[in-house]
């Protein structure tokens, strides 16, 4: 199967591959084109988007090109960190991945300590934190252990508050951080985790002017399980008037006046 080189670049196309990126026709048709690339044109942001499709193991064109000249990639694709996503990704696809399997095989936890010095030795310190500890949460995720999971995530939520503080897009604020800052209050109970969860949420609230009644349901909660019930149900009502109809914002002001835990009690994650 072959395709008209000029197509390959055009963002309709890399659509297509991207969702197809599994057929073999395609990831032969994709790498040949990309394996065949002048030194000149490896360059064209269209054609290193590309190469990031199929960054999957550390041996070719696109290893060589993230790792050793992420510089450079990430001035033309205007995005510090694109690089560093593709190696991660290699990472995960070459040191993670396989012992995950072993472990699930052999119904055991996976080595984390050993994967650590693995992936040190192999591609550096800087590969090491975040790959293992994002790899920590999907493990914990899949065996339904919410406090686990919630701890490595608190981990990798606020390494990125630090870095980037709360980014000004409401759909990021509501799906990414208020849902997973959700997770955390269900699941942690750990009161430094629930703190930093506390102030990612506040600031969520502050950006949106508090017009969020779920969002505002969230602090509420957190405020709730750290202790401060009074400012917990006046926050709770407050976000029940934005939305009247949330019968879970209903139910857990009933529970905090009752004085009854608006969390899982379980911890085992739904």
């Amino acid at each position: 199967t072959t395709l008209p080189k000029d197509s390959l670049c055009s963002e309709n196309i890399r659509n297509i591959i991207e969702i197809f990126k599994d057929n073999q026709k395609i990831r032969k048709c994709v790498q040949t084109y990309t394996d065949n690339l002048r030194e000149t044109d490896v360059y064209k942001s269209s054609n290193i988007q590309l190469i990031r499709i199929y960054a999957e193991t550390s041996s070719g064109r696109a290893f060589d090109l993230f790792y050793h000249h992420a510089k450079k990639v990430d001035t033309i694709m205007h995005n510090p960190g694109y690089s560093r996503s593709a190696i991660y990704s290699i990472v995960a696809n070459e040191m993670i991945a396989p012992e995950v399997k072993v472990a699930l095989a052999n119904n055991a936890e996976p080595d984390w300590h050993a994967i650590s010095n693995s992936i040190k030795k192999r591609f550096g310190k800087a590969y090491v934190e975040d790959n293992v500890v994002y790899a920590q949460v999907k493990w914990y995720q899949n065996k339904k252990d919410g406090p686990n999971c919630t701890k490595y995530m608190t981990q990798l939520l606020d390494k990125s508050f630090r870095k980037h503080g709360i980014v000004s897009n409401r759909q990021t604020q509501n799906y990414f951080w208020n849902n997973n800052i959700f997770t955390i209050f269900q699941y942690d109970s750990n009161k430094s985790d629930l703190k930093k969860a506390l102030t990612w949420i506040m600031e969520v609230n502050h950006q949106q002017g508090n017009n969020d009644g779920g969002n505002l349901d969230t602090q509420a909660n957190l405020l709730y399980k750290l202790g401060e019930k009074d400012k917990a149900v006046q926050l709770e009502t407050a976000a029940l008037k934005l939305s009247p109809n949330d019968k879970g914002i209903t139910g857990n002001i009933e529970k905090m006046q009752a004085n009854q835990p608006t969390w899982s009690l379980t911890g085992r994650m739904e």
